[in-house]
């Protein structure tokens, strides 16, 4: 069950563990990563690579903004406009980060590899999985804090 908003200081649903919690951040983050990755397949369909992961990281912004205010950091205590803006600016590292790690995983160490299956998905799979760890932290201290 879900604590009132004004009653918890932390930012996590009642009774979940931190552990919990970040697992359940990584199922929303996963749902956003999966809009993230169909929608970048679009994108690069009209724009280059990296500008079709950067749009791609957008609209996934959105998704996890969402998913994340209702099931993961459920007692955050700013309003919504605050939260969202503060979920953007951790988000613009999560957008270099992942950007970053999949355009030089795409463009020279999957190629260095030899990978051929996929190569475009998997580099921004690992750019993606890359930026997990720095965001679930930026967004509970500051995000929905």
């Amino acid at each position: 069950m879900i604590q009132n908003r004004a009653a918890g200081s932390q930012a996590q649903p009642s009774g979940s563990s931190p552990l919990g919690q970040f697992f359940a951040f990584l199922l929303a983050g996963g749902i956003s990563s999966t809009i993230s990755l169909v929608s970048r397949h679009f994108f690069n369909l009209i724009v280059p690579y990296e500008a079709a992961v950067v749009l791609a990281q957008l609209v996934g912004i959105g998704v996890a903004f969402s998913l994340s205010r209702l099931f993961v950091f459920a007692n955050s205590g700013p309003p919504v406009v605050f939260a969202f803006g503060r979920f953007v600016l951790v988000n613009v590292l999560s957008v270099l980060i992942v950007a970053g790690v999949s355009s030089i995983a795409f463009r020279l160490v999957l190629p260095l590899l030899g990978v051929t299956f996929y190569p475009a998905i998997l580099a921004q799979i690992i750019g993606l999985a890359c930026s997990a760890v720095p965001s679930f932290l930026g967004h509970k201290y500051f995000s929905f804090r």
